[in-house]
């Protein structure tokens, strides 16, 4: 073999080892990325869980002026805060930023407390919505009462009747979008009433 032959084999086992490296280089950033947008989206989905099982023992404010016996204090598109007391002392609030708020990031979905505790609960949240429910009756499941969906933001007239909730969301990472959704059933709306018609 000569010289040349010698250095245009060379070249050319060059040309395909550097092609060979390339296709390893994209094959280990896509599954990297998969790898990544796989597991962020079982960070938010374990997120989405525990805040279900938070949300679902929310209490009735019993002593409250207004939305007496609601488990709700606001609920609208992007926010609700519920009771954990019944005389609405302490509360939940979880709230979604599409936008970065002041301290509170974009596409984030928060968690904040009557003593003033915060929390990022998920983040990477491309689309978020909530759906509220009602009926008339405790447990109307059993029932076989209808749920009613509410369309748009509920009125305060009907928190009381609340009855579930249904979260509806999209995280994004590196262009990779995954759907999440979770109903959530009040255990304590609307309250339950005895036979006395009152307690």
């Amino acid at each position: 073999m000569t010289a040349i032959e010698t250095l245009i084999s060379l070249v050319i086992g060059s040309l395909v080892a550097f092609v060979v490296f390339q296709q390893f280089g994209s094959l280990f950033s896509g599954i990297k990325a998969n790898t990544d947008a796989a597991g962020m989206a079982v960070d938010a989905r374990q997120a989405l869980d525990t805040m279900a099982d938070h949300f679902r023992n929310a209490t009735p404010c019993t002593t409250c002026s207004t939305n007496t016996n609601s488990v709700f204090q606001t609920a609208n598109a992007t926010t609700f805060t519920y009771y954990t007391s019944n005389d609405g002392s302490a509360w939940v609030q979880y709230k979604y930023y599409s936008t970065t708020q002041g301290v509170y990031k974009a596409q984030t979905l928060y968690r904040v407390q009557n003593d003033g505790v915060v929390k990022a609960v998920a983040s990477n949240i491309t689309t978020f919505s909530l759906t509220y429910y009602k009926t008339s009756f405790y447990n109307a499941s059993v029932l076989n009462t209808p749920w009613t969906a509410i369309s748009g933001v509920p009125n305060t007239s009907d928190y009381p009747s609340i009855c579930g909730v249904r979260f509806d969301l999209t995280v994004t990472w590196n262009g990779k979008p995954t759907r999440i959704q979770t109903m959530v059933r009040l255990r304590n709306s609307p309250k339950k009433v005895g036979a006395d018609g009152t307690s």
